[in-house]
């Protein structure tokens, strides 16, 4: 048996393209960059190189998720590899190897470099339910049961 999981951290390089298919389905693509070391055999120092991530999100979520891939946002993503391989209008066999994302986390939030509005999660609807209900006048109902 093998683990087939992703976890890095990068920037996006292109921005995301929704396609829906007839059926309504929605699928999100788009490029990935991460940084990663490698020494000069000319100079022998340690030089930064890209590596370049095709990257696709499945599903309800992923429309969401496309209004937040800006170009160079950074971004933490966790997912699996799955490799596709069709034939081009010429017969030639192509093939690509790109990451699936199962979870992705906005890496200048969590760093605290940017100063918007939180993602929405289930422990901040919970918290801004309480805080709505402690307000004076108490008119707005609110279930503080999620």
């Amino acid at each position: 048996m093998s683990i087939n999981r992703v976890l890095a951290s990068g920037r996006v390089s292109y921005p995301a393209r929704i396609i829906e298919s007839d059926d309504g389905a929605v699928c999100v693509r788009w490029g990935f960059v991460t940084w990663g070391p490698r020494r000069n055999r000319l100079t022998g120092d340690w030089e930064n190189f890209p590596n370049y991530l095709d990257c696709a999100m499945f599903g309800p979520r992923a429309r969401a998720v496309s209004k937040l891939l800006k170009r160079n946002r950074q971004f933490v993503l966790d997912g699996r590899f799955q490799w596709n391989k069709w034939k081009d209008p010429h017969g030639r066999d192509l093939s690509k190897l790109q990451v699936v994302v199962l979870n992705i986390d906005d890496a200048d939030y969590l760093s605290g470099r940017r100063a918007s509005e939180p993602p929405l999660t289930e422990a901040n609807i919970r918290e801004s339910a309480r805080s709505m209900a402690d307000l004076p006048d108490g008119s707005i109902p609110v279930d503080t049961a999620l």
